[in-house]
């Protein structure tokens, strides 16, 4: 089963995915969202590396105009798509409608928490508030952290409920 992406006024998929009128595998499209979640993760962390002294201004900017549409697309893509092939497989099983659910709870907080997230590296990127480091480097590990282990979730369940073996 394929999916054909396209942009919507809902979600901006990040660019990589998009292959014409070439249709991605679910499970392609999923690894790589989940690549395209990891890769802004491991870009937090480097922030969250240099403080104090190595912040770089144009960097937060960046990562700030990115993050949270990322975060909005890869959400669309797994609960209007994703989620639902996974539960039709699963036979509508108790265990993965629960397991679904908890998972949009927690693309609800990690959404929160970008656009907070987001917020403040917008204004440390523009040089408009005082810059405390310590506070930000927290946030940055504990999104950046959150959203590993909820990747890490998902793709146990996705392996757990499609029967496949890592």
């Amino acid at each position: 089963m394929g999916y054909r992406l396209r942009r919507t006024e809902d979600a901006l998929l990040p660019p990589v995915l998009y292959g014409g009128e070439r249709q991605l595998p679910i499970s392609e499209t999923f690894a790589l969202l989940h690549g395209e979640k990891l890769a802004i993760c491991d870009e937090l962390e480097e922030i969250a590396d240099s403080l104090p002294e190595g912040l770089d201004r144009d960097r937060c900017l960046s990562v700030s105009r990115r993050l949270e549409p990322l975060v909005q697309a890869v959400h669309v893509y797994e609960e209007q798509v994703l989620f639902p092939a996974c539960l039709e497989a699963a036979g509508h099983a108790a265990h993965a409608r629960e397991l679904f659910a908890r998972l949009k709870a927690e693309h609800i907080e990690d959404a929160e928490f970008a656009a907070e997230l987001c917020e403040g590296l917008r204004r440390i990127g523009e040089g408009l508030a005082p810059l405390n480091v310590e506070a930000l480097a927290y946030m940055l590990r504990g999104f950046f952290a959150g959203v590993r282990r909820h990747i890490a979730t998902e793709r146990e369940a996705m392996l757990s409920l499609s029967g496949a073996t890592a």
